[in-house]
């Protein structure tokens, strides 16, 4: 707090130079920095960081080591890069691994001028605009939905493509195995490759909005459960019954979703406009494929509910009473909220100026 304005203020107070990354010779110079300013762990209300397990893990982390000072600290992961690994351990189930097919294309344009102007070439013929392929980058998993858009939107080109380019391969050897081109063909020529990849496309944006609500620049625990509900909520939407979404009210991750009765039948399950359209097109209803996506789709869900389950804040003590900084929720939010908060956080107010 600035003594001057009596504001609370954010500042960068320092860097550390750390050239090993473990959570004992990061926490030393964390310790070092805070010992320079005169700065005692007990005045630590919070500790941020990524969720990486040398941050944040329950042992031998740079937050178990701050918990030794100062046992009140509350340690704050990263909800959005929660909701990046909740997104990729869902897409696990799907097999056909479209994140691969994705890098694949991209690098198979990227270092060559000559591919990317025949490439131009159908794209022009199928009258589609000219773009590039996008890189996806792994560590932030939720830039595949951008990647997809754009294959989407070529699709045709980048087919016409692949089928040109595989019948001027030469094929010497029988046994050869299978170039890259060739398996890029077969998959591109494949209909329910295309309907997992409008799948993801549908279902992403869930992420992405859950992501877009946190990055903000203002404080936002007080809206964090309000966010994790409402993903929560839109999940159990794809694919559980409305009427059972709405009889559990606030306890949405009550519902016993694994259980099929609960479940949507194959055709009610929301899986997006184009994808349902793109499967009514090319007549897959009732082949092997598909039914295999439908069981997949359904682990999808059930993954990603699981995965906020277990890892996130939806049951944390500051996030639940935190509400109280919430105008929206002031119909919702009482004094109880503000015990305990304090609570958990007994250093803020001495116990003689907490008055009823």
């Amino acid at each position: 707090m600035d003594s001057s304005t009596g504001r609370v203020t954010t500042a960068f107070l320092d860097f550390a130079v750390c050239n090993q990354a473990t959570a004992e010779n990061t926490f030393g110079k964390l310790d070092e920095k805070m010992k320079l300013y005169d700065i005692q762990w007990s005045r630590c209300i919070a500790f941020s960081s990524d969720d990486a397990s040398v941050m944040l893990g329950r042992n031998n982390s740079i937050y178990t080591r701050i918990a030794e000072s100062n046992q009140d600290v509350y340690p704050v992961g990263c909800a959005c890069h929660l909701a990046h690994l909740c997104a990729k351990k869902a897409a696990n189930q799907l097999s056909v691994d479209v994140e691969e097919l994705v890098i694949d294309l991209y690098y198979h344009f990227d270092k060559s001028s000559k591919r990317k102007e025949i490439l131009k070439g159908y794209q022009e013929f199928c009258n589609v605009e000219t773009r590039k392929i996008l890189k996806h980058s792994s560590t932030r998993w939720l830039s595949l939905m951008k990647c997809l858009d754009r294959i989407l939107r070529q699709y045709d080109a980048l087919k016409s493509y692949f089928l040109s380019s595989a019948s001027e391969e030469k094929s010497t050897d029988k046994n050869k195995k299978k170039s890259k081109v060739a398996i890029l063909v077969e998959k591109l020529n494949d209909p329910i490759t295309k309907v997992y990849m409008l799948f993801l496309h549908s279902v992403l944006p869930v992420f992405d909005s859950f992501t877009a609500l946190l990055e903000s620049e203002e404080p936002m625990i007080h809206k964090v459960r309000d966010c994790i509900m409402k993903l929560v909520k839109e999940l159990l939407g794809r694919f559980v019954s409305i009427q059972r979404i709405h009889d559990a009210a606030d306890a949405l991750l009550d519902i016993d979703y694994e259980d099929p009765t609960v479940q949507l039948g194959d055709h009610q399950l929301r899986l997006g406009f184009a994808t349902t359209q793109f499967i009514q097109k090319e007549d897959l209803e009732g082949t092997y494929g598909l039914t295999k996506f439908y069981r997949e789709v359904r682990s999808f869900f059930i993954t990603a509910l699981n995965y906020i389950k277990a890892n996130f804040p939806h049951d944390d003590v500051v996030v639940n009473n935190a509400i109280v900084a919430d105008v929206s929720n002031r119909t919702k939010a009482n004094f109880g909220n503000v015990y305990a908060l304090l609570d958990r956080f007994p250093g803020i107010v001495d116990e003689d100026e907490v008055t009823t």
